[in-house]
C-alpha cells in the first residue's frame, strides 16, 4: 500500500491510497485519477508538466526524465 499525500496552497491536505508497492504503478494509479477529474492540480492550465500533451506523452511513464513531481492539489 502506498500512500500519497498532496498539500494545497491554502495547506489543505488530501490522502490518497494506493493498492501496490511500486511507486512507479502508485504514479500511474495518480496519473488515472488525474485524467478522470479526481484530482485538480492547481496550475494545471499553466504549467506544461500537467496538460494534456504531456499527459499523453508521459502519462504511461511519469517517472520518466522530463517528470515534475510538483504535486499539489487545487
Amino acid at each position: 500500500m502506498i500512500t500519497v499525500m498532496l498539500v494545497s496552497m491554502a495547506a489543505e491536505v488530501r490522502i490518497l491510497k494506493y493498492d501496490t508497492d511500486s511507486e512507479k504503478e502508485a504514479c500511474r494509479l495518480l496519473v488515472d485519477d488525474w485524467k478522470a477529474g479526481k484530482v485538480k492540480w492547481e496550475f494545471e492550465d499553466t504549467n506544461h508538466a500537467f496538460d494534456r500533451e504531456w499527459l499523453e506523452r508521459y502519462g504511461d511513464d511519469p517517472m520518466s526524465e522530463s517528470y515534475t513531481p510538483n504535486m499539489r492539489m487545487a
